[in-house]
């Protein structure tokens, strides 16, 4: 059964929030909520309480490992997915160490970007349409 669970994505930038989204929607996902801070992806986990965060790591207001660290004391079970666009393999390891679930490189082009969601998205929930 495919993925149906509403996903947030949190990227500071808007023109970068609006293509993740577009990758998210046409995975299939049509309940998408947007944030473009820590603070707001915060007060928005905790009213739609989504089931999958895409979290962009280097924001200005609190960062994406400030942010994991609050959404697991919020809920230790949420299921979180790091947006970066560097290759830094220090920050990938202290997200999953915080509890993401996955790294997703954002500075891949767009159809790598849809491949790579939908592994992580299978990976945690079962099968996606193609």
């Amino acid at each position: 059964m495919p993925f149906t669970g509403k996903v947030l994505v949190c990227e500071e930038k808007v023109h970068l929030r609006r293509l993740l989204s577009l990758i998210v929607k046409s995975l299939g996902q049509h309940v998408l909520f947007e944030a473009a801070d820590g603070e707001e992806t915060l007060l928005l986990y905790q009213s739609v309480k989504p089931d999958l965060v895409l979290l962009d790591v280097n924001m200005r207001q609190r960062d994406g490992i400030q942010t994991i660290q609050a959404l697991k004391q919020i809920d230790p079970d949420c299921l979180v997915v790091i947006l970066t666009s560097l290759v830094n393999h220090l920050t990938a390891e202290e997200c999953l160490r915080l509890g993401a679930a996955d790294c997703l490189r954002k500075d891949l082009p767009r159809e790598e970007i849809a491949v790579q969601l939908a592994r992580i998205i299978d990976a945690c929930f079962g099968d996606i349409p193609a």
